[in-house]
């Protein structure tokens, strides 16, 4: 062992000497990962879970997948490979989500063989968009990864605060436009930028910059949701701890500084649906809450104008509130744009109906279109990609109604699976099980009537239903334990047992 180490530590020496060569560095890479083998064989799982929501990139490998799609698949391989060793160690099974997963499998894959491959350019093949297979690929893995084995119960909450927390690292993006250039570029390597400064067309006769702290934005909500799932719209407000709720406050208004509306959205449905489960209009905190909405709607209200543009720009969104000209020029230009590629998307539905488009794309086409200018406008680059802003068009038209089933067949299972954990879960994990209920409810509307995208969204639906069952041991349902007494039989009141 001694004498292998030695040749290692003379192989990497030689590596680091050229270290102005990718590949060398990607050797050195794959070295280090070799290294941590042991570590990933023991802690695979909850590494998995908590870098589930990161925006790392693993620049060194081969289409630069992201690392949680390379933990997952993993995780996914250690697993199966302790369960065949290990046969008292199964995977959680849940029927009513399994079938629905195998499903949305075979449709990828035979609209994929349909269509032109899978397409990886980095593999040698002359189209490009395999990459898209392969974070659907990716997110469905990752429920089988995730679902592997129960995590202990003295570790749920632990570690469910991780797995909501980790969109923490976009604020690295943000800090590190602080740093200078120099370290710019090799943080960008693996955190890549979240626009922090966006070029928006005003309505004047140059661009109006606005200064949008993506980053900044996605970890203050992340920190806010961890808030949630832990302690419940009741806990903050009114569970004896003073500095819960000013710090909530305080994250939801520095969560619109990424000037994105969709944060408010998504931030009022889930808190919504929180309140609605959590049956807090029955409770005292009603007329406080309503009371400090109607004050904040009145401080608001004059001050909307004068607040920073980044700020004013999420807040177009509310019909009442009357925002700087530049920051409704640029809501209104990035809603026209959408509105008028949906326009012209629509009539691809009908010829993609029953053979979806898939992601594969011709370069020859791709060159085409970048040679005409076409691509620059976005618009018919976005369509050619299938980023079409909309959750039902990116289901329908590369997938078909194939791939509309599977989806429609995944979300209510998984309401299913998610509600009956919520109403017959353990007590001691009522909060969390709240909070992924109210999620993925609120995950599932926002795709389907405001924004989606379903190659990349599809990670957080089976990341909630993975969490879950991995919670609770599997779908919880209620069962009649019969009892005897004097001589009769009778039916006790309803207990909690998990569905495997």
């Amino acid at each position: 062992m001694y004498g292998l180490c030695m040749m290692v530590a003379v192989f990497v020496g030689y590596q680091v000497t050229s270290w102005d060569q990718m590949a060398n560095f990607g050797v050195l890479m794959a070295v280090l990962m070799l290294m941590l083998v042991p570590f990933l064989l023991k802690w695979h799982h909850v590494w998995l879970i908590a870098t589930w929501n990161t925006t790392a990139f693993l620049f060194f490998l081969p289409g630069k997948p992201t690392l949680v799609l390379a933990l997952a698949a993993c995780s996914l391989l250690v697993s199966m490979l302790h369960h065949a060793i290990n046969q008292e160690a199964p995977f959680i099974h849940v029927r009513i989500l399994f079938w629905p997963l195998v499903f949305l499998t075979c449709v990828v894959l035979a609209t994929a063989k349909l269509t032109g491959g899978i397409g990886l350019n980095v593999a040698g093949s002359s189209n490009v968009g395999g990459k898209r297979y392969i974070f659907m690929f990716g997110a469905i893995a990752g429920y089988f990864a995730l679902t592997a084995q129960r995590i202990p119960r003295e570790k749920v909450i632990r570690y469910a605060s991780l797995f909501f927390m980790s969109p923490v690292t976009s604020l690295i993006s943000d800090i590190s436009l602080l740093m200078g250039p120099s370290a710019v570029y090799y943080i960008f390597l693996i955190f890549p930028s979240s626009g922090m400064m966006d070029a928006e067309v005003g309505s004047g006769a140059g661009p109006t910059e606005i200064a949008r702290f993506g980053g900044t934005a996605i970890a203050c909500s992340a920190v806010a949701y961890t808030m949630v799932a832990r302690y419940g719209l009741r806990g903050i407000f009114n569970g004896g701890r003073i500095w819960r709720a000013p710090i909530f406050l305080l994250l939801f208004v520095a969560s619109m500084f990424g000037g994105y509306r969709s944060t408010l959205l998504m931030f009022v449905i889930t808190c919504g649906l929180m309140f609605w489960l959590e049956r807090l209009y029955t409770s005292r905190l009603m007329p406080v809450m309503l009371c400090g909405m109607l004050l904040g709607a009145v401080v608001l209200i004059p001050l909307a104008a004068h607040l920073p543009s980044s700020m004013q720009r999420t807040l177009t969104v509310v019909p009442f509130l009357k925002v700087g000209d530049d920051a409704e020029a640029s809501a209104k230009d990035s809603s026209d744009w959408r509105i008028q590629m949906w326009k012209e998307v629509l009539p691809e539905i009908q010829p993609h109906l029953i053979l979806g488009k898939g992601y594969s794309i011709d370069l020859v086409e791709l060159e085409k279109i970048n040679t005409t200018g076409l691509g620059n406008t976005g618009e018919e680059g976005s369509k050619m990609a299938g980023d079409y802003h909309n959750g039902p068009l990116s289901v329908i038209i590369p997938f078909g109604i194939g791939g509309v089933i599977a989806f429609l067949w995944l979300i209510g299972a998984g309401l299913k699976v998610l509600y009956n954990n919520f109403k017959y879960g353990d007590a001691a994990f009522q909060q969390i099980n709240t909070y992924l209920l109210a999620a993925f409810i609120a995950k599932a509307i926002f795709f389907l009537g405001v924004f989606g995208s379903f190659y990349s969204d599809l990670a957080g639906f089976t990341g909630l239903l993975g969490l879950s069952v991995a919670i609770n041991n599997g779908m919880r349902l209620p069962v009649r334990a019969p009892q005897r007494v004097s001589d009769t039989w009778k039916v006790t009141q309803a207990r909690p047992v998990a569905l495997n």
